[in-house]
């Protein structure tokens, strides 16, 4: 539901979904039909893929899923319940390399109350590697406001959009100048020839 309600406040963005468990899984490219990333996320479950935390694959895959986009900011926001156990990629090794491709990623971990079972020094490191931020999400409560925190964040670096009206003079200078010269030609052609 969190998950959801942060997909239907992202108006205006192109969002892309990825899953993860012992392996990594695009569930839909990038795109701006909200409505049907949000009916996506609402359908998955468990049992599409096989049991294991692929932290790196997951991270690894989204970045793909992004790196060709011309978005002024693109942004991973990666939410785990696990350590990393399953995989070959090393969740570091695909955080560095979403920092060289100038992809910020947002670390989400939804560890419980006690806050066992999540490498939160880990998600930390790779927020930080590519000026992300971690959060230690205990609640449902905790959950949602780490993504209103990510989206507001989003919007403030990327600023308020402000479109610039123009208005051409130019065709207005070139019809009086094209004016002028037939006013010249058509002088030329009367007695003011013979005039200096």
């Amino acid at each position: 539901e969190v998950v959801g309600d942060f997909v239907g406040s992202l108006e205006g963005d192109r969002v892309g979904l990825v899953i993860f468990q012992a392996r990594a899984l695009t569930l839909s490219p990038l795109t701006g039909d909200l409505a049907a990333i949000k009916a996506r996320v609402g359908n998955i479950g468990p049992g599409l893929l096989n049991d294991g935390t692929a932290i790196g694959l997951g991270l690894s895959e989204a970045v793909l899923l992004i790196k060709d986009s011309p978005a002024k900011s693109r942004v991973v926001v990666l939410l785990t319940d696990g350590e990393n156990n399953s995989g070959l990629i090393e969740p570091m090794q695909a955080a560095r390399v979403a920092q060289a491709l100038g992809i910020r990623v947002y670390t989400v971990g939804f560890s419980g109350p006690n806050g066992i079972g999540v490498d939160h020094r880990m998600l930390a490191a790779m927020a930080e590697a590519t000026g992300g931020i971690y959060y230690d999400a205990r609640t449902p409560a905790d959950l949602a406001d780490a993504y209103r925190e990510v989206a507001s964040l989003e919007r403030s670096r990327l600023g308020e959009r402000r479109f610039t009206t123009f208005h051409e003079f130019a065709p207005w200078i070139a019809m009086f100048a094209v004016g002028l010269l037939a006013a010249d030609g058509a002088l030329r052609a009367t007695w003011f020839r013979t005039q200096p």
